[in-house]
C-alpha cells in the first residue's frame, strides 16, 4: 500500500510517486536479474504494492 505522505504543493505527489516507482523499479529488477524472482513474480508483487492491496483493503476490487 503506497502513500507518498505528501502535503501542500500537488508537485508533491507527482514527485513521490515517480520516486516510488523508480526505487521499486530498481529493487524488483536487481531481484530478477540476481535469479532471486521471476519476472512474473516481480510483476505481480508491484502490482500489489502499489495498487492491489489497497484495493482489497477498502474493497474496490
Amino acid at each position: 500500500l503506497f502513500s507518498s505522505g505528501a502535503q501542500g504543493l500537488p508537485e508533491l505527489h507527482v514527485v513521490a510517486a515517480r520516486l516510488f516507482r523508480e526505487a521499486l523499479g530498481r529493487v524488483l529488477g536487481t531481484w530478477v536479474a540476481e535469479g532471486a524472482w521471476s519476472p512474473g513474480d516481480a510483476e505481480r508483487v508491484a502490482g500489489m504494492i502499489a495498487s492491489g492491496n489497497a484495493g482489497r483493503v477498502y474493497r474496490l476490487e
